[in-house]
């Protein structure tokens, strides 16, 4: 099963930007899947120490209440960033290109304060609408070039109030296996958010990729998970490269 599941994603990044960058795609997978592996791993057991983790990155830099803040969660999948938000009193615009996904958060994800919509980054025309803005795993799979990736910078930037707070989760990657559809490193995709006058606060490293790969693609027991999930988080503290961190968090704010 697991060997089937890696050829298949194999498959799709070999076309991954015919797959990747096409809402059929994440609709087809919200069919197929439930609860968090629409939009995350079909390691139910991985996905939950990686929804931990994310959570605890970004309760760092986010205040205990969120009351009376409006926020926009830019690919929001399954909506569990949203919720998290929500959770914490803030109001969230919740946006998806699937409308399939979006229907399933609805679902799934429902909260109040959540007003989830189908709706595409490229197509953005928000301003000074939002305090704080949330995009987790999406540009590296919407955007195929440096030129796409400062368009959404763009209007990701006109969308937040002056003074607010920009947060991304992404795959950012040198090496051929792990890219997704955007061919940049860490430091291109900086060099490009600067151009749109964004300046860099902090970034930190998520998920050792070497355990990503052996633990993701199929149900894997959760003692399993969690024991090669937590020796990968130590070695790579332990080898002190960028390189070894699959997802980027990074904080950024207007210059």
């Amino acid at each position: 099963m697991r060997a089937t599941g890696l050829i298949h994603q194999i498959r799709n990044r070999l076309k991954a930007r015919d797959t990747y960058t096409r809402p059929e795609y994440w609709d087809a997978k919200a069919s197929e899947y439930s609860g968090r592996a629409i939009s995350m791993w079909a390691n139910p057991n991985l996905n939950q120490l990686y929804d931990r983790e994310q959570k605890a990155m970004l309760d760092r830099y986010l205040p205990a209440k969120m009351e009376g803040l409006e926020c926009l969660d830019a690919g929001c999948g399954m909506g569990r960033m949203s919720l998290h938000l929500a959770g914490k009193g803030a109001k969230v615009t919740a946006v998806d290109f699937s409308a399939q996904t979006i229907e399933a958060a609805r679902q799934q994800s429902a909260h109040p304060n959540i007003d989830y919509r189908v709706g595409s980054l490229f197509e953005l025309e928000a301003e000074d609408a939002y305090d704080a803005v949330f995009v987790w795993g999406v540009l590296t799979v919407a955007c195929v070039d440096a030129k796409e990736v400062a368009d959404v910078m763009g209007r990701l930037h006109r969308a937040l109030r002056p003074g607010g707070h920009f947060f991304i989760m992404e795959p950012l990657h040198s090496m051929k296996g792990l890219i997704r559809v955007l061919d940049l490193d860490l430091g291109q995709f900086c060099e490009v958010m600067a151009t749109q006058g964004w300046s860099i606060q902090t970034i930190q490293q998520l998920h050792f990729w070497p355990a990503r790969l052996a633990l993701a693609y199929t149900e894997v027991p959760g003692a399993v998970t969690s024991a090669v999930y937590h020796m990968g988080q130590r070695a790579m503290v332990a080898l002190g490269s960028e390189g070894w961190g699959d997802y980027k968090f990074i904080h950024a704010r207007p210059s």
